[in-house]
């Protein structure tokens, strides 16, 4: 996929549609920019790949290299459209629940303490 072939859009666009989320918060606002850097950087990491590539098969005279320099090429774009998004997403999320649940853990300890309870939340 050519640069001028693909559309960057708005990760939160559906998102800030369906949801009304405190995005004035400081912590929140960063993480709203860190999501977008993210999701703006994806496709150059592939790009690079697949510009390699593409010259490779243009300088390759072997038929065979360069079919199979065609299938790499076509894993790339592969992986760019489903896998890597989903890599990079799937750890940013994971990261996110950990933040939220610590935070809601070091909250209830502090109700706990705060309140004389001697028995700590399972969470």
């Amino acid at each position: 996929m050519n640069k001028s072939d693909r559309v960057i859009e708005d990760p939160f666009e559906d998102f800030d549609l369906i949801c009304d989320f405190p995005w004035a918060i400081d912590s929140l606002a960063e993480l709203k920019r860190f999501v977008r850097v993210v999701h703006q950087f994806i496709p150059h990491a592939t790009d690079q790949q697949a510009a390699r590539l593409r010259a490779r098969i243009k300088t390759e005279t072997d038929p065979v290299a360069i079919g199979e320099f065609e299938g790499e090429l076509e894993a790339v774009m592969h992986d760019a459209s489903a896998i890597l998004p989903r890599l990079v997403w799937s750890g940013v999320l994971v990261s996110m629940y950990a933040a939220f649940e610590y935070g809601v853990h070091r909250i209830l300890d502090h109700w706990r303490v705060t309140v004389s309870r001697p028995i700590s939340f399972m969470l």
